[in-house]
């Protein structure tokens, strides 16, 4: 495929932001044929595989991208000490309202910096995100199953904007940063298998990867 005319297509089709990852998956296929890890690829894993959380970057500056650093991933806490995913915890398990939990202040903070954050504008609005995110526990409650973001949107592209796991030296999963509340869902509810978007792969384990590459589990 001509080069120019792919970088066109994207452009046109995926919108700029993802012009540059999309470029990367294509030189990606050039060299690691069907190894190579794509931008927002959809993989199901079982949450419970997931132990560490490590942040590398952006969901859009990391996603199909290949690291050949095994020191990167170095960084990592174990994923139920990530901050919202704990205060998650908090709320579900031990029953503490979202406010004392210490979220709402820290998300009412943010938008006193930057505006807006997560969606919120205001304390009404971080309210009924709270409120959304209990109905989304029960539904998956009810359920036993997150939705793929294709199932949530008929916009919507790949996995863009799900769960952000990255691919670590021997395979090992890593939380990315992006879709806290629901990986805290699925952990919780001991989900059997979820929607993830691919972040960043080790370049080792490049074979766990296609192993990753499966059909829901049901």
């Amino acid at each position: 495929m001509d080069y120019r005319l792919y970088l066109k297509n994207a452009f046109r089709h995926a919108g700029l932001k993802r012009i540059v990852p999309l470029a990367r998956e294509k030189l990606n296929i050039l060299v690691y044929k069907e190894h190579a890890p794509l931008y927002a690829e959809r993989l199901w894993v079982n949450p419970l595989e997931i132990n560490k959380s490590v942040r590398l970057g952006s969901q859009t500056s990391t996603s199909g991208k290949i690291l050949r650093q095994k020191k990167l991933f170095d960084n990592c806490i174990p994923v139920k000490e990530d901050n919202i995913i704990k205060k998650c915890f908090d709320h579900w398990v031990y029953g503490k309202s979202w406010k004392e939990t210490g979220i709402v202040d820290e998300l009412l903070l943010l938008i006193g910096q930057y505006g807006s954050y997560d969606g919120c504008k205001s304390e009404s609005d971080v309210v009924e995100r709270y409120r959304a995110l209990d109905s989304l526990f029960n539904t998956v409650s009810k359920a036993r199953r997150l939705k793929p973001k294709n199932e949530l949107s008929k916009n919507a592209f790949r996995e863009e904007g799900g769960i952000l796991i990255h691919i670590g030296p021997n395979g090992e999963l890593f939380f990315g940063g992006n879709g806290n509340h629901r990986l805290a869902i699925a952990l919780i509810l001991e989900v059997e298998s979820i929607p993830v978007q691919l972040g960043a792969t080790y370049h080792g384990a490049l074979q766990q990867l296609q192993n990753l590459r499966k059909p829901e589990l049901t």
